[in-house]
C-alpha cells in the first residue's frame, strides 16, 4: 500500500494543513508500525515531529512518542497503546488551549487516512473471515461521517467551504450503504477516489 509522501510534509505552509497533515501522517505512521516496517516507521515519526514541533506541541509529541518509541516498537500492542496515548494528548492540548479547530483537523486528517489504508486493503478482495472486520470498519463509517459532521457544524465558519462540501459528499456516499454485505469493488473504488480528493484538499 502507498501511503503519504514523506516530503510532502516539507510543503504544507498553514497551520490547517500542517494540522491536517499530522493526522495524516500518524495514520501512515501507525500503519508502517502495525505493518512491523521499523525504517519507514521512523521516518514517518520524524515528519510527525516535525508536524507537531510546528504546531506548538513538539513537547506532547517527545513526551507521548519519541521517548517511548525505542522501548515499544517491536511490541506491537505496546505500541499501539502509544499511538492512542499521543493521539488523546494532541487532541487534550488543542482543546485545552483552545484550538478546537486545529483538533478537528488533526482528526480529519487521520480519519480520511484510515480510510484510504482500509480501502486499498480491500481493493481486489472478497470477504473473508480475516478482513471482515476491515470491510465492517468502513461500513461503520456511515454513522462516523455523521457525528463527524455535527462536529464541522460548531466550526464550519473556519473550515473551508471545499473541504466541508467534499466531507459532506462522502457522508452522503457511506449513507448510501444499506449493508457491509452490499459493498462492491465499485463502491471502494469510488469511495478511494472520493477521500484521495478530500485528502489532496486538506494537503493542500
Amino acid at each position: 500500500i502507498q501511503l503519504t509522501e514523506l516530503a510532502t510534509g516539507d510543503e504544507l505552509n498553514t497551520t490547517s494543513s500542517k494540522a491536517y497533515g499530522y493526522g495524516v501522517y500518524i495514520t501512515d505512521m501507525g500503519f508502517m508500525a502495525y505493518d512491523k516496517k521499523n525504517q519507514q516507521t521512523l521516518e514517518y515519526l520524524q515528519v510527525c515531529r516535525n508536524l507537531a514541533t510546528e504546531l506548538g506541541a513538539g513537547d506532547v509529541f517527545d513526551r507521548t512518542i519519541t521517548q517511548n518509541f525505542e522501548a515499544n516498537s517491536t511490541e506491537e500492542s505496546k505500541f499501539v497503546q502509544m499511538m492512542d496515548e499521543a493521539f488523546t494528548e494532541m487532541d487534550q492540548y488543542m482543546v485545552n488551549n483552545e484550538r478546537f479547530v486545529n483538533a478537528t483537523e488533526i482528526f480529519i486528517g487521520s480519519w480520511v487516512e484510515s480510510q484510504i489504508i482500509a480501502s486499498k486493503m480491500l481493493m481486489g478482495e472478497k470477504m473473508t473471515e480475516e478482513n471482515k472486520p476491515v470491510w465492517e470498519g468502513i461500513y461503520s463509517q456511515k454513522m462516523h461521517a455523521s457525528n463527524l459532521m455535527n462536529v464541522l457544524g460548531e466550526v464550519d465558519d473556519q473550515v473551508s467551504p471545499e473541504i466541508f462540501k467534499a466531507i459532506e459528499d462522502l457522508m452522503m456516499f457511506y449513507a448510501g450503504f444499506s449493508s457491509v454485505d452490499a459493498i462492491s469493488q465499485n463502491d471502494l473504488k469510488e469511495l478511494q477516489s472520493k477521500l484521495e480528493g478530500l485528502k489532496a484538499k486538506l494537503l493542500s
